[in-house]
C-alpha cells in the first residue's frame, strides 16, 4: 500500500510518507492515513480484495463435490453464503482520519 500511494504522491505527500517507521508519532500515523487515503491507495487495495475474493469464490462454486469431502465436512460455502467485504469501513476510516 505505501508503494501505490508513493507512486501516486505528491511531493509534500511524499514528505509524509517519509515519517512511515518506529519512531512516528500519533500525528504522524493520522497524516499518513491520511495520504494513503488522498492518493487512492486504500480504495486500490480494497479493490483487490474485493476482486481476489470474488475470484475465489466462483472457483469454490465451481468445486467439484465427487471427493465426498462436502459429506464430511458439510456443504461448500458459496458466494451467496459469505459475506463480502464492508466498504464503509474504509469511509469509517477516512472519517476517523478527518476528525483526528
Amino acid at each position: 500500500m505505501l508503494a501505490l500511494a508513493r507512486g501516486a504522491a505528491s511531493a509534500s505527500q511524499c514528505s509524509v510518507l517519509d515519517r512511515v517507521g518506529p519512531s512516528a508519532t500519533d500525528a504522524d500515523v493520522a497524516a499518513i492515513q491520511q495520504v494513503m487515503i488522498d492518493t487512492g491507495a486504500v480504495g486500490k487495495i480494497g479493490d483487490e480484495i474485493e476482486r481476489l475474493l470474488e475470484e475465489a469464490l466462483q472457483a469454490i462454486d465451481t468445486f467439484p463435490m465427487s471427493t465426498g469431502a462436502g459429506r464430511r465436512c458439510g456443504p461448500w460455502p458459496t458466494s451467496s453464503s459469505i459475506a463480502t467485504p464492508d466498504r464503509s469501513a474504509v469511509g469509517t476510516a477516512r472519517e476517523r482520519v478527518a476528525v483526528a
